[in-house]
């Protein structure tokens, strides 16, 4: 299973058990514990793997690029962090524990009985060349609408990682595809017009 959430365990060598039906969280909130081995959700809470926190901590602090990001994508997250569950993917949503993660909050909500938005997540690689260019996006006014793509784009992108819609498909096409043009050089150069054949000439 190619999925973000895993990626840091996996690469620790941590054992995972993945669960993949829908009904599968209702039982995780209720089976904690199996063979003297406490269960802990991949997709939730906060995971610290380096032990190394603090000197990451004071590396990013006065980072501006996660209050920046909170600030374009707004009610749809509940916060914007950076994490060491990542080794590959720039991004991920993650919920907090106790709340519903990305399989039970659309049943909870088909039932009128979940939260309507804003309870998740977004978690930020560190390490990618992504979110370093990002961060020095971040305080720039010149580089202020391409980091709202960027950001937009990136909370798509995690939506879709995770097997769960996006509010505006064809926004985020628009955005992806003035991505890869700014990947690919810029437009193309303007044809070269076929030249008309000479007017006739009077009598």
């Amino acid at each position: 299973l190619k999925s973000p959430h895993i990626e840091g365990l996996k690469a620790k060598g941590y054992e995972v058990l993945l669960w993949t039906d829908p009904v599968d969280e209702w039982v995780a909130m209720s089976l904690t514990e199996f063979d003297g081995k406490k269960l802990v959700s991949a997709a939730k809470g906060e995971i610290k793997l380096d032990g190394d926190e603090e000197k990451k901590e004071e590396e990013y602090e006065g980072d501006a690029l996660l209050g920046e990001m909170k600030e374009i994508l707004g009610a749809r997250v509940k916060a914007v962090r950076y994490t060491d569950r990542l080794t590959d993917s720039p991004v991920c949503l993650v919920s907090e524990e106790g709340d519903p993660g990305a399989n039970m909050e659309p049943i909870l909500k088909a039932h009128d009985t979940g939260p309507v938005g804003g309870t998740r997540i977004m978690e930020l690689n560190r390490s990618r060349p992504l979110g370093r260019r990002m961060r020095l996006m971040a305080g720039d006014a010149s580089q202020k609408e391409r980091l709202e793509d960027h950001a937009e784009l990136l909370h798509d992108q995690a939506l879709l990682t995770e097997g769960s819609p996006i509010d505006d498909p064809a926004g985020f096409a628009t955005r992806l595809n003035a991505v890869l043009l700014e990947v690919a050089g810029g437009a193309p150069p303007a044809e070269e017009k076929a030249e008309e054949p000479a007017e006739a000439k009077a009598e």
